[in-house]
């Protein structure tokens, strides 16, 4: 209000001084061009002048924003449908939260209509239809995103390469995946889903030679090609074409050598050598891994495999006691060699010992055992007892002792 007085005022001001300047003398004003002359007075020319800047400017700004009414119609409409997007999408993850698949995936369906970014709504819809076990319509879904949001086509590809090998539809996947690395060599998602798809069909063969390079190129994390490797390894030992040594020489010369390295792949490894009657080389060939490094299970491994020299055995077990001193698994070993070589005292020493260092339920069970087996049932029953203490279970009595005599009896 006051910037209206002030400018009212300022105004009032120019209006007095103009009119009475234009009373004193109005000025003369001659404009000729050619045989055109125009006379009028100053005030009347800068009048005109003004005037003239007004409506020009007027137009000016009128032919420039009138557009602004559609395009505030258009963007209000877009506000709108986002908005309501956004909740149909809170709608549909809470059903789906709910575990109403059905209704997630119709309310991710409107939204994706409403969005200007549908693809990732497609997507959850056609999640949603896959879980139902609904097939058809997740592919119908995906087709209709891919169609709606081309810019989404490869992600969408996967989604559908995804839904196929969790289906158990690999040709299909295989297809599509041989259609998008043609198109996209060098891409690492499809090489990720490729991959996924081998191990999923159990296509070793084709797996393992890919492995080098998905590592390299970071496509797969090392712990993921780590547990491919292994898996891959171990399938191909345990299903080897024919039950003979040469057969299972020339997988375990196929592995790898990380694959070779690995723990499990060994023990899978020693298992299949012992399985064809091969102890004595199993037995060498954990004493040779041994020595580079270490592995309780492979020492525990060793114990339970026959061998017509227990005596050479135990001096290889305390080898390895001396490399590693009070370790539990070095202990059960050579008490499980000394009850083989019938050293019954060093048997219950070294069984003592590693019950000592390392309370397993197997150690207790087999110093148990031999207790018996050597007459001695109060150490068997004192040391189950003494392992039962911290319950502190209730002992029956002489009268419940007579009873279960007689009952059974």
């Amino acid at each position: 209000m006051r910037r209206f007085l002030i400018l009212l005022s300022l105004l009032l001001l120019v209006g007095a001084w103009v009119g009475q300047a234009m009373m004193k003398d109005s000025g003369y004003v001659l404009i000729a061009y050619q045989q055109v002359s125009i006379e009028t007075s100053l005030w009347v020319l800068l009048i005109t002048v003004v005037l003239l800047f007004t409506v020009i400017h007027w137009l000016f700004n009128l032919v420039s924003n009138w557009r602004s009414p559609a395009e505030k119609l258009r963007r209000w409409s877009e506000a709108r449908g986002d908005k309501k997007a956004g909740s149909k999408s809170n709608q549909a993850l809470e059903a789906e939260l709910e575990g109403d698949l059905w209704k997630a995936r119709r309310l991710f369906i409107q939204a994706a209509e409403l969005s200007r970014t549908p693809a990732l709504l497609y997507l959850e819809a056609a999640r949603c239809a896959a879980e139902q076990g609904d097939e058809k319509e997740a592919h119908r879904i995906l087709i209709k995103a891919a169609k709606e949001s081309p810019e989404s086509e490869l992600r969408l590809q996967l989604e559908q390469a995804r839904f196929d090998i969790k289906s158990g539809h690999y040709e299909r996947a295989s297809e599509l995946l041989g259609k998008l690395a043609k198109e996209r060599s060098n891409s690492t998602a499809v090489d990720r889903e490729k991959a996924t798809l081998l191990s999923a069909k159990q296509d070793w063969n084709a797996l393992l030679p890919m492995l080098p390079s998905l590592q390299k190129r970071k496509v797969l994390n090392s712990n993921d090609i780590q547990t491919l490797r292994r898996t891959a390894a171990l399938s191909k030992l345990n299903n080897l074409e024919e039950s003979s040594r040469t057969a299972l020489e020339q997988c375990w010369n196929e592995l790898s050598y990380e694959a070779q390295q690995d723990t499990e792949v060994r023990r899978a490894y020693i298992g299949q050598l012992t399985a064809l009657n091969e102890s004595a080389d199993a037995c060498s060939q954990i004493i040779k891994w041994l020595a580079k490094s270490w592995d309780n299970d492979l020492a525990v491994r060793f114990s339970e495999l026959p061998c017509d020299d227990p005596d050479a055995m135990i001096k290889t077990a305390k080898g390895w006691l001396k490399q590693q001193p009070e370790n539990a698994a070095v202990e059960l070993v050579l008490a499980r060699l000394s009850r083989r070589a019938q050293l019954w005292g060093a048997a219950l020493t070294h069984y003592r010992k590693s019950l000592e260092l390392n309370h397993q339920a197997q150690t207790l069970i087999e110093l148990t055992e031999l207790y018996i087996q050597l007459g001695e049932q109060h150490e068997a029953a004192q040391l189950l007892s003494s392992k039962n203490a911290p319950l502190q279970l209730p002992t029956p009595s002489e009268a419940d002792r007579t009873t279960r005599h007689h009952l059974t009896h």
